[in-house]
């Protein structure tokens, strides 16, 4: 394929992705918790009722052990949506949405912990977004910042030091070739594909 083309491709794919996360809220089941609105884009109802669970308990854990972020997330982000844009357990935050968003492996599998650092990594990507990241250097700044935030609240809850010495683990193996346009791209691709298998094989 021309690389005119595969840039082409890649674009309007772009361009739908963020299309299909400005609608899914519509569509999708609301859900309030503690003046956080959250969207659930799910079908199966044991997989609704296991979400809304895992959110309120996610929410109310960084509403009890770091109020400030809770705080926040609410004023920095627009909402959390739970759909499957990937296949794995991931979190990533919309600037032109200013949504959350959280793939249901995360949320449907993953302790309460897991999911609470991952929204308050992205809520500080939120509050984050008017900071210019253009470069793979601003850009490990920038995440430095959201695992910092992870790192204070981990340090809020009890017997989370190992946790909060893992995440300190991460921010040393930053590396700026992964930081790079090439490598955000391939990362969004891989996403995208691990999703498209997953629907395939449940078909």
């Amino acid at each position: 394929m021309h690389s005119w083309l595969q840039k082409l491709v890649v674009d309007l794919r772009v361009r739908l992705a963020f299309l299909l996360e400005r609608l899914l809220p519509i569509v999708s089941t609301k859900h309030d918790v503690l003046g956080v609105s959250t969207y659930l884009a799910l079908v199966s109802s044991n997989e609704l009722a296991r979400a809304k669970e895992q959110l309120n308990l996610s929410i109310a854990l960084i509403a009890r052990y770091e109020p400030r972020a809770y705080t926040r997330l609410k004023t920095d982000l627009r909402g959390i949506l739970v759909y499957p844009f990937t296949a794995d357990a991931r979190a990533q935050f919309n600037r032109s949405t200013r949504l959350c968003g959280l793939s249901p492996s995360l949320v449907l599998t993953h302790d309460i912990v897991t999911i609470a650092c991952a929204i308050i990594h992205e809520a500080t990507h939120a509050r984050l977004r008017r900071v210019r990241a253009h470069d793979p250097a601003r850009r490990i700044e920038v995440e430095r910042a959201c695992l910092s935030q992870e790192i204070v609240f981990l340090e809020h809850l009890p017997g989370m030091g190992r946790r909060a010495d893992e995440i300190r683990a991460v921010i040393d193996g930053l590396r700026p070739e992964d930081y790079t346009d090439a490598a955000r791209w391939a990362d969004m691709v891989g996403a995208w594909a691990s999703a498209k298998k997953t629907r395939k094989a449940r078909s």
